[in-house]
């Protein structure tokens, strides 16, 4: 299973996406997608207002993750705990600094 992020500093910027590879199961990877769209929106929930919540689907997605639901429910709810938003240490290939 992997994870397609889409541009971090350019929406959808086609030269800016990546695919993170190797998740064993499917849960993993919606698991990890759901993370990478999480962390934006609570750096920029203090000016998430309207439709500027709607910028976020489609920032990462994978097999059957509905990224709308989830930008949906990250707006609603704010992350209690940090690792919510670390998508990283669910990457199956990550190299530790």
């Amino acid at each position: 299973m992997f994870v397609v992020v889409l541009g971090t500093n350019h929406y959808m910027d086609a030269e800016e996406a990546r695919e993170v590879a190797g998740f064993s199961t499917p849960a993993s990877a919606q698991e990890n997608a759901g993370r990478l769209i999480r962390a934006p929106v609570e750096q920029r929930r203090h000016a998430l207002v309207g439709n500027t919540i709607r910028h976020f689907d489609g920032y990462a997605g994978t097999e059957g993750l509905d990224s709308a639901a989830c930008v949906a429910f990250c707006a609603g709810n704010p992350a209690t705990r940090p690792d919510r938003t670390d998508y990283v240490a669910l990457e199956p290939n990550r190299t530790l600094p």
